[in-house]
């Protein structure tokens, strides 16, 4: 609800939908939720994609950059997090991010 809130306070003092979706995207906590390209990484996160999915349903543009993340080198790929090596591999302590089995 306080997302809700706050998000429709947002565009009532013209914030445009873009830069709400930048400030709340890929904002983690600590109950994710599906997988891959379908994570949910918080409530935040969530209320982000079904804004952005709304947009492009709609016909409007969504800035590449929103569309797809950067793959940084060690970083984890669904959450930014720092990557470490178990046994040969790639983890991420802070999403539970794993390459193999």
């Amino acid at each position: 609800e306080a997302i809700g809130r706050m998000v429709s306070l947002a565009w009532r003092s013209g914030v445009q939908p873009i830069q709400v979706i930048k400030q709340l995207l890929d904002i983690s906590c600590h109950s994710h939720s599906g997988f891959g390209e379908n994570k949910i990484l918080s409530c935040a996160d969530a209320v982000a994609k079904a804004i952005k999915c709304h947009m492009s349903s709609n016909g409007h543009t969504v800035p590449e950059a929103l569309v797809t993340k950067p793959l940084i080198k060690g970083a984890c790929p669904e959450c930014g997090g720092r990557i470490v090596y178990e046994m040969r591999c790639p983890f991420c302590y802070s999403c539970g991010y794993k390459e193999c089995g």
